[in-house]
């Protein structure tokens, strides 16, 4: 058979927000995007007798009129809205599809409506199933897997179905490790792993270096918090030994609180990163945080903006410092954005993301909000933490909103020509960002929307 393999395109913050591209056009996490790696995983779980042509609908084209067999689409919730419209153009044409992805494993049913099947969970034992199943005409609307897939038995992902010419950074993905220990109530992660027993599962380090042979990308993104958080002091620092036996430089995915941590248990261990090719923390910062485990939620608070000495270190031993931040909180006072101004000035931060708390369906904060009445729509389309969808228990969304798109512009503005000097921007300069090569621009009606029958006013 012939498969086509989709990953849809969605808004970032910037592309949300027309206002903001006057100075926030070209920076990392206002229009890039890195391609992932759950598809390439899906292809190498595909039997050799089926073909696989792969689409990156953020930078490439979709042929409605190909000659496939079948069409399969991953989606997180952001996406979905897009994911919907690809899937009805091919359905039309009497393309079966099939969906998988974090929020089609929280919401299988609703997605349904949309495709003829679906995948709960980690598909990498279930899409060959279906597979097998779909050539014998006895294909399910379903399939789950029933247990927590074995990471040590995964082949490598295929990651030459990713045209990488095609990106505009010097920047793919790695993964080290799947599972979390923490149960933050935004995080959708609980459909997919049950609490109990849940633990973080670690891939070989040869296996890595091979993976991370296979790409020819210059710099890999970790987006791995647990790495950090809970893993082994001999597998973190074995795990550094690989980085720097690859050659290869790599941004970290952390926070301050992880850092500080590690660094507790072994002293010197900012030093270690940096020399093992770590060259950027993507850096979660927030304070007062509504949807983190208590026990952590006032260590976040107290020292999320007054980590200006271990800010200076990670700098200092060349790591750059790229915090996201995170605004909406049910904590948060209007003199928040004021606060994490105040850091950014003092550490001479030059990149930055602001993001907006979002309650992911499928997440305890989402059916908490919905039964509170708090939600402002459940259109997923805003979802994608660039939008106030809920109504805030001190500010108000207005209040959120305001401060949220000040900071993005003021932020920018000021540190535009700075930004040029640092390590991120030369993952522009390498790729092809220069060379024009940026997302496709879509339109309002090239995205579905939802649930419009809530009735409540929408506006952020």
């Amino acid at each position: 058979m012939k498969i086509m393999l989709i990953f849809p395109n969605f808004l970032k913050h910037v592309e949300s927000h027309p206002e903001l591209e006057d100075n926030a056009k070209g920076y990392l996490w206002g229009y890039a995007s890195i391609p992932g790696l759950g598809l390439p995983h899906i292809a190498a779980n595909t039997p050799e007798e089926h073909e696989i042509i792969f689409v990156d609908d953020q930078f490439e084209d979709i042929d409605f009129d190909a000659k496939v067999d079948l069409v399969g689409i991953s989606s997180f919730t952001p996406q979905f809205s897009r994911a919907v419209v690809i899937a009805n153009e091919f359905r039309k044409r009497g393309i079966p599809v099939a969906m998988g992805g974090k929020h089609i494993t929280n919401n299988p049913d609703e997605a349904l409506k949309y495709c003829d099947h679906v995948f709960i969970g980690e598909s990498e034992i279930t899409w060959p199933l279906f597979l097998e199943e779909f050539k014998q005409g006895k294909a399910r609307s379903k399939y789950e897997n029933s247990s927590i897939v074995d990471v040590k038995k995964l082949p490598l992902p295929k990651r030459n179905i990713v045209r990488e010419k095609n990106y505009p950074m010097d920047i793919g993905t790695l993964v080290c490790v799947r599972g979390c220990g923490l149960y933050c109530n935004w995080c959708a992660l609980d459909a997919t792993e049950p609490r109990d027993g849940r633990n973080v599962r670690k891939f070989d380090f040869d296996w890595l270096l091979k993976d991370i042979s296979n790409t020819k990308f210059n710099t890999l993104y970790i987006p791995c918090n647990t790495i950090m958080q809970f893993t082994p002091k001999e597998f973190i620092l074995d795990l550094l030994d690989v980085f720097k036996k690859s050659g290869k430089k790599f941004m970290l995915a952390t926070n301050a609180i992880d850092v500080r941590n590690r660094e507790n248990q072994i002293p010197g261990f900012i030093e270690m990163m940096a020399n093992s090719g770590i060259t950027s923390f993507y850096y979660t910062l927030n304070e007062y945080a509504s949807v983190i485990p208590k026990k952590i939620n006032q260590s976040f608070a107290e020292f999320s903006f007054n980590s200006d000495e271990q800010t200076k270190r990670c700098q200092d031993a060349g790591i750059e410092i790229i915090p996201s931040i995170f605004f909406g909180s049910d904590f948060d006072t209007p003199d928040v954005f004021e606060r994490a101004w105040g850091y950014l000035e003092r550490n001479n931060i030059v990149d930055c993301e602001f993001t907006l708390s979002t309650p992911f369906p499928g997440s305890t904060w989402f059916k908490k909000l919905n039964e509170e009445g708090r939600l402002l729509t459940k259109d997923w389309f805003y979802y994608n933490c660039a939008h106030i969808v809920f109504e805030p228990k001190v500010m108000t969304a207005k209040q959120v909103h305001d401060g949220y798109i000040n900071i993005w512009k003021e932020f920018f503005k000021k540190n535009k020509d700075r930004f040029k000097n640092t390590h991120v921007s030369n993952l522009f300069e390498t790729g092809n960002y220069l060379q024009g090569r940026q997302k496709k621009k879509l339109n309002l009606n090239d995205f579905a929307h939802f649930n419009e029958e809530s009735g409540k006013e929408f506006v952020y």
